[in-house]
């Protein structure tokens, strides 16, 4: 059984933190991909009213400013209250995006064929990235709580 959510704008974060996340906790989480920032807000405001599990909604900051990052933060959370059963929930920014974490300008690999030559010791290193680091966080006390 799923315990929380996971939801991303697109697949190929979903694929990059299904393979970088903990185990442990991807086995309890699901993960779902949707093709648009709003189709992701949206997702996560209906799960969180229908089904009363943890969403973590993951989207992509396309800044790295950090006001305009806070602002995003603000905006999506106060957006998302309403919908909100009880359970917790958390909006997450990457700056500027999730791929590219694990891709520059002159990788052209597609991001299945980037995980999957990923060392441990480069996926542990990742794994440090605040990113990872506070998603990893939500999940582990969301269980907590749950328990």
């Amino acid at each position: 059984m799923k315990l929380a959510y996971l939801i991303t704008e697109y697949k190929e974060t979903a694929l990059i933190l299904k393979h970088l996340l903990p185990q442990h906790l991807m086995q309890v989480t699901e993960i779902v991909a949707t093709s648009t920032r709003s189709s992701a807000q949206s997702l996560a405001g209906t799960l969180m009213s229908k089904r009363s599990r943890p969403v973590a909604l993951v989207l992509n900051a396309n800044t790295i400013d950090t006001s305009s990052i806070q602002e995003q933060l603000t905006t999506i959370t106060t957006l998302l209250l309403p919908a909100s059963s009880g359970e917790p929930y958390q909006v997450f920014l990457a700056a500027p995006t999730v791929v590219i974490l694990l891709q520059n300008a002159t990788s052209p690999k597609p991001i299945s064929e980037l995980l999957a030559g990923l060392s441990t010791e480069q996926i542990q290193s990742l794994q440090q990235l605040p990113l990872l680091q506070q998603i990893t966080q939500f999940l582990t006390n969301a269980f907590a709580q749950a328990a």
